[in-house]
């Protein structure tokens, strides 16, 4: 990936072209309002109208892993840690529910 992990397409990720890496997000599909929550860890897609693109199990919680492009929703649920882990942050239920600040990433339809 961009940042310097090794891919797994198991893992909660995502690609985005300009998020701050280790930034999380979670993302709707505005068809079936399933959610997951993300990592952003690489750059991409370049593919337009694109704007992102979610590992291959994150794609299967938005039931979108065969339809390919979805609407959907990404909502900022934490920034970027200011150093580069490979441990991927702990999110509680909690956690979701006082996030602080939630900006709108995109909205795509």
């Amino acid at each position: 990936t961009a940042n310097g992990e090794i891919y797994n397409q198991d893992d909660f990720t995502v690609a985005h072209r300009t998020l701050p890496f280790n930034t999380y997000l979670k993302v709707t599909n505005l068809e079936n309002n399933k959610s997951v929550v993300v990592r952003v860890n690489d750059r991409g897609p370049y593919i337009a109208p694109r704007s992102l693109d979610l590992s291959r199990t994150a794609a299967r919680c938005l039931d979108s892993e065969y339809t390919g492009v979805v609407a959907y929703q990404a909502v900022v649920l934490q920034q970027n840690a200011p150093q580069m882990t490979l441990k991927p942050l702990s999110l509680t239920t909690q956690d979701l529910a006082n996030a602080k600040s939630e900006i709108l990433v995109s909205q795509f339809q």
